[in-house]
């Protein structure tokens, strides 16, 4: 029987899954983390622990929880449809009933539910074995990414190449600075006009990304891991009216998370991240396939974690949505994985 979970049950499913989940943070810490998730005011709308339990012999009893999943609320943009999405997220199956069938008879149910509640279609990150969710019908996207390896040669080669393509109206008008949540209506503002240009993606509202950048910023205060700084490199003028960069460091490797704006932009923006690049001695630069930048010596790979996945819930929308998975590279930007 699927069902929302109680208090009590979330508390209970959270303390079982600390161990394999917490980002660095104690086991008190951890259960406000995702409280605070909850409470956030996109969470509130827009997050839900599901469970499944065994039926009872009497409909008043409910039975033991043995597996369980966030369910997130999506909207995604396709040549200007949005689509209603349901993101699963965090399937836990407790480990006294495992290898009894408990997640799957979750996601079946789950399933289910989207269906009749009218979804369009379901999404997921998988950490496992995608295979595990292609018997229940999920379609894998490409999970591609990108590594440099960084010299002073190539830096100096790369730096000329994007020169040559760059909004030359820009100049050098970037800030680098840590990332705050006075940067969402930027960051949403570039993200809309840049997302009317793909063929499809995540939409953003201002409290999801609210959402999102406390998630980062909880982790940077309260991690015992070294959680790294997020930093944004945003330029608000010029002939393309602009864009920004999210990257973080850790020791000489520098993640970007995504690079926005229109193509002249992008150039820009690549040319200013090289630049920091060689300021702070970075070593490797890498990050998800579609923030890649077009120069000789990027190679590309395939991740071993996070497969993203999708499953169309309408026949009418069925073959657009997995034309979506045909598409190279994927437009799907790491920021957005939950």
């Amino acid at each position: 029987m699927l069902r929302p979970l109680e208090e009590h049950e979330i508390n209970q499913v959270l303390g079982q899954n600390f161990k394999i989940w917490s980002p660095g943070l104690s086991p008190a810490r951890y259960l406000h983390y995702q409280w605070w998730q909850l409470q956030d005011p996109w969470g509130r709308r827009n997050l839900k622990y599901w469970g499944y339990s065994e039926k009872t012999p009497t409909a008043a009893v409910q039975g033991k929880v043995v597996a369980s999943c966030k369910l997130y609320d999506f909207s995604y943009q396709s040549q200007s449809r949005i689509f209603k999405a349901a993101g699963v997220g965090a399937v836990f199956v407790a480990e006294n009933d495992r290898g009894k069938s408990a997640g799957q008879k979750l996601l079946k149910e789950l399933i289910s539910y989207c269906t009749d509640a009218q979804y369009d279609f379901m999404v997921l990150n998988s950490d496992i074995d995608p295979g595990y969710y292609e018997r229940l019908g999920f379609r894998l996207f490409e999970p591609s990414a990108f590594r440099i390896n960084v010299d002073e040669i190539w830096l100096d080669y790369a730096i000329a190449e994007l020169n040559k393509h760059c909004d030359t109206s820009v100049k050098d008008s970037f800030s680098v600075r840590p990332v705050s949540l006075k940067d969402v209506e930027e960051i949403v503002r570039h993200h809309q006009r840049w997302l009317a240009q793909q063929p499809y993606g995540m939409r953003r509202s201002d409290d999801y990304m609210e959402f999102k950048l406390g998630r980062e910023l909880y982790l940077k205060e309260h991690s015992a891991l070294g959680w790294p700084q997020m930093d944004i490199i945003s330029v608000n003028e010029g002939k393309y009216a602009g864009g920004y960069a999210l990257v973080e460091q850790a020791g000489p490797f520098l993640r970007i998370l995504e690079v926005i704006g229109p193509a002249p932009v992008r150039h820009s923006l690549w040319r200013q991240i090289l630049k920091l690049a060689k300021i702070r001695g970075i070593m490797i630069i890498r990050g998800w396939t579609k923030s890649a930048p077009a120069l000789k010596g990027v190679e590309f790979h395939m991740r071993d974690w996070s497969f993203p996945m999708i499953m169309p819930l309408k026949d009418d929308i069925k073959e657009r949505v997995l034309g979506w998975t045909r598409i190279k590279p994927p437009c799907l930007l790491e920021l957005d994985h939950f």
